[in-house]
């Protein structure tokens, strides 16, 4: 071996011996730093992706997900945020709902946060020397104190001066024809304006100013004028910066600076929309087409959920959707649906990023879950000037266009201003037999039969009512007459309760076909002088309906008769 090879060899060993050395040297710091890596690896998944698992269904045992690290499980726990979080709206009526729908509380949101915040591995929530074995115990009720929304209200009177055609006493006119003559009503509501909601994202404080709105329509006097004094909103301000009373949140429970930017991130993902798609949507040969406000966003986008009442598949709960949502890819331009005055844009609670545009006559509408917003508060715009780009911020699982309008501050169906859509309940437009009667089969209903449903039919098509309404009433009225009721002959014959009642006094002495045509031509007549803005089936129960209302019990009968007239009108 020459002086070479030697010098070679020489030279790896001592390399070999020094990174031995090195390596023995540096191992227990290796090890350490492994170590921590992986029991922080593990923390972070038991703490953050494994709640995330059990909330989003994507994993086998929810329960084991949400409560792992803890004692016991508890098996209503997701039950119980859905209650705990409904009481964000307690209290609230119908009118004051609309005002602050984009305020609600997502009771996974509620869920993840509360797990979060009680986390003692996380937070260090219990400092206590004498407690021993650091569990995670859950307060939904506590943090719903914290994080739910406070609204503020004001109230203020609407008025109603609204003309009438009525018989002219004495009987005829000269010619020997009946005489009518015009009569003017006043009717004064008080409602709840909003006038301050403050959530976790932000402080939202509202301005107002006085609105006249008016509608005609023919009579056998002339034409007749509705005229309704009420209040649009001017302007939403923001009185904090976005996000702070969450990070005042944040720093009460000793949440460090460090922590705080990945928690609300985190937290975000959870205020996604838990509605489903559904109701009445129209078919592929629809297009927007006429009416008085311009499509807002391009015309070959599809309505992927319509304006009304829906019906949760898991939670069961019922909810008011005020608009309609359009599916079109994220970017798209949005333009304005009319000339108007900007009253607000910028994010706003699990709406996202939204705009609200205030219009004549007391219509406004409404932009939600976009991308980027190209307008500011106090602009003015004109129909199909560009406002904003469509995206999926706020409470949205895809990208979409949430769009509303609102007359008087009531949420009305956008599709009647765009040339037709949804099914008119007073219109008439025949039943599928065979599709109703395995629909009615799946209830166990004594409806289910062709001839039946034959008459039900006819009803409908003689007074121009859809008869998907009449069969929806029954649903409202005898739960559509169970074929177990041991009087369910009887109570087919008048499922409509017309004269009162089906067992009792003439109620009692109908065929089913009578007391279809009787609950129709009441339907027409209850809808006669039914404002534009209010909802055909609402009207039928309100109690500001000059001329009557159908059922006792108002609002739960609108509620339930909307519910099963969206279910009917999806049959084909």
């Amino acid at each position: 071996m020459d002086i070479k090879q030697l010098s070679k060899k020489a030279a790896r060993y001592v390399g070999d011996l020094l990174l031995r050395k090195l390596l023995i040297a540096i191992a227990p710091y290796v090890l350490i730093f492994v170590g921590i890596f992986i029991l922080g690896a593990i923390a972070f998944y038991s703490i953050f992706e494994m709640p995330k698992e059990a909330l989003t269904g994507t994993t086998t045992d929810p329960l084991q997900a949400f409560f792992y690290g803890t004692k016991e499980e508890q098996e209503d726990v997701f039950p119980k945020y859905q209650e705990v979080a409904s009481k964000w709206n307690e209290g609230l009526n119908a009118f004051q709902l609309a005002q602050v729908d984009p305020y609600s509380l997502p009771y996974g949101w509620l869920a993840i946060v509360d797990r979060t915040l009680q986390d003692p591995f996380f937070l260090q929530t219990y400092s206590d020397p004498e407690v021993v074995y650091k569990e995670l115990v859950l307060k939904p009720d506590e943090t719903f104190e914290e994080v739910k929304p406070v609204f503020t209200w004001e109230n203020r009177q609407q008025k109603t001066v609204q003309q009438v055609c009525v018989r002219k006493s004495g009987g005829t006119n000269a010619n020997g024809k009946k005489s009518y003559v015009i009569q003017t009503t006043t009717t004064i509501v008080t409602k709840e304006l909003l006038m301050k909601a403050r959530t976790m994202q932000n402080e939202y404080v509202y301005s107002y100013v006085p609105t006249v709105s008016s509608s005609k329509k023919s009579s056998k006097c002339g034409t007749l004028t509705t005229t309704i004094y009420w209040f649009a909103v001017s302007d939403v301000q923001t009185t904090l910066e976005d996000w702070q009373p969450l990070r005042e949140l944040l720093v009460q429970h000793k949440v460090s600076d460090k922590d705080q930017d990945f928690l609300m991130d985190y937290w975000k993902e959870y205020l996604v929309d838990d509605d489903i798609e559904g109701g009445f949507l129209p078919d592929d040969s629809w297009v927007p087409s006429g009416g008085s406000l311009t499509w807002p966003v391009p015309s070959s986008h599809r309505i992927t959920s319509s304006f009304g009442v829906r019906v949760h598949p898991v939670t069961g709960e019922t909810k008011m959707h005020n608009g309609i949502d359009i599916g079109i890819p994220e970017g798209t331009p949005v333009v304005a649906a009319g000339t108007g005055t900007v009253v607000y844009a910028a994010p706003m609670g699990t709406a996202g990023n939204a705009i609200i545009i205030k219009h004549e006559g007391g219509v406004e509408t409404r932009y939600y879950h976009l991308l980027k917003i190209n307008v500011q508060s106090g602009q003015t715009v004109e129909a199909g000037q560009q406002i904003a780009l469509s995206g999926t911020t706020g409470r949205s699982t895809g990208p979409h266009l949430h769009f509303e309008v609102r007359v008087n501050g009531n949420p009305v169906d956008p599709i009647s201003y765009f040339g037709g859509g949804g099914s008119d309940p007073l219109k008439y437009r025949p039943l599928n037999i065979m599709a109703i009667q395995l629909w009615l089969q799946s209830r166990n209903s004594a409806l289910a039969n062709a001839p039946t449903l034959r008459m039900i039919d006819a009803a409908g098509k003689a007074t121009n009512v859809d008869p998907h309404l009449l069969i929806a009433i029954t649903g409202a009225e005898q739960s559509f007459v169970p074929a177990s009721h041991p009087q369910a002959a009887q109570i087919i014959r008048n499922p409509w309760n017309v004269f009162g009642f089906w067992s009792k006094g003439k109620g009692a002495t109908l065929t089913t076909g009578e007391s279809a045509r009787i609950a129709a031509k009441t339907i027409v007549k209850l809808s006669k002088g039914r404002p534009a803005n209010v909802n055909p089936i609402q009207w039928l129960s309100s109690r500001d309906n000059p001329s009557g209302y159908y059922a006792g019990d108002g609002d739960n009968w609108f509620k339930n008769v909307s519910i099963f007239y969206d279910q009917l009108s999806q049959l084909r």
